[in-house]
């Protein structure tokens, strides 16, 4: 019973570690970013409201008339990524995507050095956006 009661306060020690590498901390693995705050998002809302629910992105990219902003969370072996597409300042579409390890053919790091690989694909609406 002794060797639980002095164990436990390690293992609660643990898990508060865990719990403070969440939304866009850097940790030595890489970026930690809440995707799951995506389901937060709607189309047709600004991209200060996104700012509000998602945090700054880790890079934008701009072409054809539409904005891509991308967030990510470094994983093992498969590293999470998010897109925001904005035209006129309004979220369009999003899209999740992964990168794996064999993706980047053995190079690991954080996924900010690995975006638009792995099965990153522009959605169609986004193309028929960039096409007019």
């Amino acid at each position: 019973m002794k060797k639980i009661i002095t164990t436990f306060p390690i293992y609660v020690l643990f898990l508060a570690s865990c719990a403070t590498s969440v939304t866009g901390v850097k940790t030595p693995e890489g970026l930690k970013q809440d995707l799951t705050l995506s389901n937060k998002l709607s189309e047709g809302i600004t991209k200060e409201d996104v700012i509000g629910v998602m945090g700054a992105p880790i890079k934008t990219d701009f072409d054809k008339h539409v904005e891509e902003w991308f967030y990510c969370s470094t994983g093992w072996q498969i590293d999470e990524h998010l897109v925001l597409f904005f035209h006129d300042n309004k979220l369009v579409s999003k899209t999740n995507y992964v990168v794996s390890f064999r993706d980047t053919k053995g190079v690991y790091g954080s996924c900010e050095k690995f975006i638009k690989m792995g099965n990153y694909r522009i959605p169609d609406d986004v193309v028929e956006i960039r096409s007019r």
